[in-house]
């Protein structure tokens, strides 16, 4: 639903960062991840070293399989702003997908995470999400 206003508000005034980004953000959940993409970065250019917005952008990226480069702007989202508790559950989200899939390092950045905001429902989900899906793994690993 707000996918229409969104792109009005885009083409009335282009040069709205806060637009730009919360287009690039619905954009994003509904899977659309390169048009995510190019909104996100359009919002970037206008607001540079913004923690959220760059957070998003190495979401958006690691979306795209982009691994590599999608972590290194998650990191740099964390330099830019460490409470960020998204930006370390995002992290450890990245380290389940790929082909360099590590359980281990998801999970610590999970655990910071909910280290920096315990009251989360969205990250509290993940981790159980995660421990959930790992518990059958782990227990492959020891037989």
């Amino acid at each position: 639903m707000a996918l229409d206003p969104l792109e009005k508000a885009v083409q009335i005034d282009p040069q709205h960062d806060f637009s730009q980004f919360l287009l690039g953000c619905a954009l994003g959940r509904l899977g659309k991840f390169a048009r995510a993409l190019s909104h996100l970065q359009i919002a970037d250019q206008l607001r540079p070293n913004n923690p959220e917005i760059t957070r998003n952008i190495g979401w958006m990226m690691c979306m795209q399989g982009n691994f590599k480069e999608g972590r290194t702007l998650l990191r740099r989202a964390i330099k830019l702003y460490p409470k960020n508790a998204l930006a370390y559950n995002d992290l450890g989200a990245s380290y389940l997908f790929g082909e360099d899939i590590d359980i281990d390092l998801a999970e610590r950045w999970f655990k910071k995470a909910l280290e920096i905001d315990p009251d989360n429902a969205f990250i509290q989900s993940t981790y159980a999400s995660f421990k959930e899906l790992t518990r059958g793994i782990k227990k492959k690993r020891r037989g």
